[in-house]
């Protein structure tokens, strides 16, 4: 987490951004525009049908002009867009569902952390008063900009303002074309976000100390967020992101229907070695056990593992390794229900690429591979990972030594669009494999 963290910090110095900046276009922009980049496909503009592989686009930071964005957009099963930008663009939820009637559409708010940019904030009375400072008196800033706000202050008066500003802007049904499916809390961590103070403090209940209470209160601010709006808003999809996901036992699940693996396979780990795909994979089994149902879990990678953040920002070709990394995330989301995602990573969200692994259909789970039990180990060897569908299967490899894969028909591998009876399939990589009809 320390790497993680020191690597946000250098790396958003070094470039004079803010997350926040990128996210209202005031700052960093997220990338050219994909359709200029040799390295990455741009998306069809007719949604194909497809059961799997359920897509995520996490493109929140999309706040530069695309051509064709709606109908690049409706090729996801899921967005989660930045509704201020979105109406900044004129985007249209009712066209891109009529492009996709079976899409969700989420509404990104950035609610533990906020920046005086964004029209919830500025909205709010005494904004500043609902910063957390550590037991100094000193803000709590994170590299990207904005402040951490204070969920527990004045019986949780931000919470309170934040639910009245998005029921009234993003979840009124009798306005379809600004309502939203869902919210997609950013910053929605399970303790007080210390991290990001100058001397390793949050001071939540402003009592010049730091101890165990203000995390617990910190929480509570954050479950009366999930409560209430859940209790308002019923059938609405309610997630969450805190970067890795949140852990086992917590009371964020029974008010929400999921949360997201930010920069998974990337730079949360080391990147290249089992625990970390055991690590993901334990996170995810978490979520989509414990969540209130529908569950919607957000695998989210990236091209920064090796990079700055100014390489990520720039590259417009993947590696050898990115690829690998893109092959083994997105297989192991399709051993679950889970929806898969890539693109630059944390302060750099936003493209909209398009690879040809998402254009395959897998078609439904073949029978014995739905939940609660969706995969089988040991099928294709041992500590082997699969499942199988009704036109091809998907097979991840989290072990340290390549496989061979034997098949008595021919099947084609939706990465590489090789035609064969037999695959070798390298160690911590996964591959989908098409059947020949």
């Amino acid at each position: 987490m320390k790497r993680v963290i020191m690597l946000l910090l250098l790396c958003c110095i070094l470039l004079g951004c803010g997350t926040f900046a990128n996210k209202t276009g005031n700052g960093l922009q997220s990338g050219t525009d994909v359709q200029t980049e040799p390295g990455f496909q741009s998306p069809p503009l007719v949604k194909s049908d497809r059961s799997y592989p359920r897509l995520v686009n996490y493109a929140h930071m999309l706040n530069h002009y695309v051509l064709n964005a709606e109908e690049y957009l409706a090729q996801w099963d899921v967005i989660i867009i930045n509704p201020q930008s979105a109406q900044l663009q004129n985007f249209s939820l009712q066209s891109i569902r009529a492009k996709n009637p079976g899409i969700k559409i989420l509404a990104w708010i950035p609610f533990g952390s906020s920046s005086e940019t964004w029209e919830m904030s500025l909205s709010m009375p005494n904004l500043s008063d609902y910063y957390i400072k550590n037991v100094r008196g000193q803000d709590l800033r994170p590299p990207w900009g904005g402040h951490m706000m204070n969920p527990w202050k004045n019986s949780f008066g931000w919470p309170k303002h934040v639910l009245s500003f998005i029921e009234a802007r993003y979840l009124d049904a009798s306005k379809p074309e600004r309502c939203y499916d869902g919210i997609m809390f950013d910053c929605l961590w399970e303790a007080a976000p210390a991290w990001w103070s100058p001397d390793g403090t949050a001071d939540i209940n402003e009592n010049r100390k730091f101890n165990q209470s203000d995390n617990h209160l910190y929480q509570q601010g954050m479950v009366y967020l999930l409560q209430h709006l859940r209790s308002d808003k019923p059938n609405i999809i309610i997630t969450g992101n805190a970067g890795n996901p949140w852990r086992s036992g917590s009371p964020y699940y029974r008010y929400a229907n999921g949360d997201m693996a930010e920069d998974a396979f990337s730079s949360n780990e080391s990147g290249q070695t089992n625990s970390t795909w055991r690590f993901q994979w334990s996170n995810y089994q978490t979520c989509m056990k414990e969540a209130r149902s529908p569950q919607y879990f957000f695998m989210i990678a990236d091209l920064q593992y090796g990079r700055t953040l100014l390489e990520a920002r720039t590259a417009n070709r993947l590696t050898s390794d990115d690829r690998r990394r893109f092959r083994w995330s997105m297989t192991t989301t399709l051993l679950g229900d889970g929806y898969f995602g890539f693109d630059r990573g944390g302060c750099l969200h936003g493209q909209l690429w398009w690879f040809p692994e998402y254009s395959v259909d897998l078609g439904a789970p073949a029978p014995g591979y739905t939940a609660p039990k969706t995969y089988r180990k040991n099928i294709y060897g041992r500590g082997i990972y699969s499942r199988e569908f009704s036109n091809g299967c998907v097979i991840v490899n989290p072990t340290s030594r390549e496989i061979v894969v034997e098949f008595t028909e021919d099947h084609t591998d939706a990465s590489t669009g090789a035609v064969a009876r037999t695959f070798r399939i390298p160690a911590r990589d996964g591959r989908i494999l098409m059947q020949v009809k």
